[in-house]
């Protein structure tokens, strides 16, 4: 069990088109493994958000609380649940191939196997690599979750499916950017 659980990580971790498309990597025990990795990426949160309460305590003086570990893993799987909701309404539902069949359990199980990324925030333990870890780990999420994305959705360019996860983002960015004063 663990060298499965091992072995979804790394092989989403990597990008494994294969991955994806092997329909046995998404039997019913996988939304399992996927709960598992969506409830360790939150427990390992409180790596780098101890680094970036210690860094604004050093540099602005300011105490902000820590947040409970019950309070991370409630956002955690309420994030995972919100992704794999919206993934399957746009993915499926608004703009789908000819080839898409796919269910609701497929696509939560996809988003918490792109959760894999995250597992590298244990390396974000100083103020100096807060940053940059979590910048890459959250390219590397998207990432992961475009690829996977494109292969569940049977999409035949990877286009369709970097729109479809990265519209929200698109709009946020233009939001912000025309609210900028």
């Amino acid at each position: 069990m663990i060298n499965e659980f091992i072995n979804i990580v790394y092989r989403s971790t990597r990008f494994d088109k294969n991955f994806y498309s092997n329909s046995k990597n998404f039997d019913e025990a996988s939304i399992y493994f996927a709960a598992i990795i969506v409830i360790v990426v939150g427990i390992l949160g409180i790596i780098p958000q101890a680094a970036i309460l210690e860094f604004y305590r050093n540099n602005f003086n300011i105490d902000v609380p820590t947040t409970k570990l019950k309070y991370i893993l409630i956002v955690s799987i309420f994030i995972w649940i919100i992704r794999s909701i919206y993934i399957f309404i746009v993915g499926i539902k608004l703009f789908p191939s000819k080839k898409t069949n796919c269910n609701l359990l497929k696509v939560f199980t996809l988003v918490g196997f792109a959760h894999s990324p995250y597992i590298f925030r244990l390396i974000a333990f100083s103020n100096e690599l807060v940053l940059p870890v979590i910048i890459l780990t959250e390219i590397l999420y998207h990432i992961s979750l475009i690829v996977g994305t494109n292969e569940i959705l049977n999409y035949k360019n990877i286009f369709k499916s970097f729109m479809v996860i990265e519209f929200p983002l698109i709009l946020l960015t233009i939001y912000i950017l025309s609210n900028w004063k």
